[in-house]
């Protein structure tokens, strides 16, 4: 069984950094073939969410609406 930083170094990263461009709409699409390991995949979510918007000198808040005016709605629960 691998752990959270080993499914991160070897499947992970390199399945989300093959693709061209790393966006928060990007990273659920790109580790979707991998089942279970949440951990480890809400973590690289999570980094993105936070690296993204920081480069392009945006707050959160500002991301948030942008994403919430761009996404469409998918049921829940």
């Amino acid at each position: 069984m691998s752990t959270a930083a080993d499914m991160l170094r070897r499947h992970l990263l390199p399945a989300l950094f093959a693709r061209p461009q790393v966006t928060p709409f990007t990273v659920a699409p790109a580790l979707a073939s991998f089942k279970g390991h949440r951990m480890a995949k809400s973590a690289v979510e999570m980094a993105v969410l936070d690296a993204w918007p920081r480069a392009r000198s945006l707050s959160f808040k500002t991301t948030r609406r942008t994403a919430a005016a761009s996404a469409s709605r998918s049921p829940t629960g």
